[in-house]
């Protein structure tokens, strides 16, 4: 059933995270004030979290759960990396041919092996790591939930989470998944200067079709979270346009 998102009460708490001391707040109450006018416009179930510069919970209907789809790939690759590390060890040539297509052209069967290895305590004590308050998960990748809420947690702190020793490694993963699958906020930010690591996620539910992404992004000294996660949509299309419609409006200014 579809119906059109009412406008949302915007959250926000403080995460115990020192943040790189600015001007303003980045995004400013502004932008999230667009984004909630914005959402009024469009039809499906669309819920926002955001970290901002200053470490605070921003968000819009952000802490709603959602089948977390392959957004939960970017989980797989840190908790598979905490693994590696804690056995003393670099990661293999087999290793590497696992995980980067698991990241950058979002292969299943990649992170199933990925996984099988990992496996669901491990996934779990990560969450809880980053502080996920709405994330479950039970017997697959594929059944775990999460909010908006969630993943700008876990993408604020995703740099901290990975071992000092993969976290170029991670980063430069995210950083580079395949040109048709780096729609929404990189496709937005990119080009005005900001720098944009992340991760999608797509599939059909008994709504229609379900959409997500989130993001860490960096414009010079300034970082923050996004994510933006909808279900519902009519097409994958009309998810994506949701999505860049969101980072438009967040990533309209500079931060000064």
């Amino acid at each position: 059933m579809r119906h059109r998102i009412a406008a949302g009460i915007v959250t926000w708490a403080v995460l115990a995270i020192p943040a790189a001391a600015t001007a303003s707040p980045y995004p400013t109450r502004d932008r999230m004030d667009a984004v909630r006018s914005y959402l009024k416009t469009r039809t499906g179930a669309v819920s926002v979290g955001v970290i901002d510069n200053q470490g605070r919970v921003r968000g819009i209907h952000d802490r709603r759960r959602f089948v977390t789809a392959s957004v939960i790939k970017a989980m797989l690759l840190v908790s598979y990396l905490r693994k590696v590390a804690h056995e003393g060890r670099g990661l293999s040539s087999y290793e590497r041919d696992r995980l980067n297509p698991m990241i950058r052209v979002s292969s299943n069967s990649a992170a199933d092996w990925a996984y099988y290895r990992t496996g669901d305590v491990r996934l779990r004590r990560l969450a809880r790591r980053a502080d996920m308050d709405q994330f479950s998960i039970c017997c697959w990748w594929t059944h775990a939930q999460f909010s908006a809420r969630d993943q700008a947690k876990f993408f604020w702190r995703l740099e901290r989470l990975t071992p000092r020793r993969f976290r170029d490694y991670a980063t430069n993963l995210l950083r580079s998944v395949v040109a048709q699958q780096s729609w929404g906020i990189p496709r937005v930010g990119r080009p005005r200067g900001f720098s944009v690591f992340f991760k999608g996620g797509w599939r059909g539910t008994v709504l229609g079709r379900l959409v997500h992404q989130a993001s860490f992004i960096r414009y010079r000294g300034t970082n923050f979270s996004l994510a933006v996660l909808t279900d519902a949509n009519p097409s994958m299309a009309y998810g994506i346009g949701t999505i860049e419609g969101v980072a438009r409006r967040i990533l309209r200014t500079t931060p000064r």
